[in-house]
């Protein structure tokens, strides 16, 4: 009986310790969604007709490069879609890898579907973009039609 509950001991501190990492990871979700909100609310509040992103918290705070790609995609989608009159004309991705740059390309192109987006355009510039690269500054922009 001792043994069971050891091992029961054990494996609910296991499954705690995997769910607090779970709501750690949901939180820091939540907050990396609300700064790219914050960002295209305060261009909006300013008049801008772009913006530009870097691959925010994949750097030092380790955030998966993927995940944060398809989340800033995600919520840049969003907010376009609900704020359709924005005055918002180019979303710029800056990305400071080939490896990012890779990421944002693949999900930009497979998850980005607006209408109101020239994609074929948007990647006519970019390649034209990264083989200019010089300065080893990758960026990736939508360029929003009205």
């Amino acid at each position: 009986i001792e043994a069971d509950r050891l091992a029961a001991e054990k494996a609910e501190a296991k499954l705690n310790a995997l769910l607090e990492e779970r709501v750690q990871l949901l939180k820091e979700i939540k907050e990396l969604e609300n700064c790219y909100e914050s960002c295209l609310e305060l261009a909006e509040e300013y008049g801008l007709k772009s913006i530009a992103f870097c691959s925010i918290s994949t750097g030092v705070f380790n955030f998966p490069k993927n995940q944060a790609s398809k989340l800033a995609i995600e919520t840049v989608r969003n907010y376009l879609k609900n704020n359709p009159k924005t005055s918002l004309e180019r979303i710029i991705f800056n990305t400071f890898s080939d490896e990012a740059t890779e990421i944002y390309r693949k999900n930009l192109k497979f998850n980005f579907l607006i209408k109101k987006l020239n994609y074929k355009k948007h990647l006519k510039h970019l390649e034209k973009n990264l083989q200019k690269n010089t300065m080893f500054l990758h960026t990736l922009f939508l360029e929003i039609k009205p």
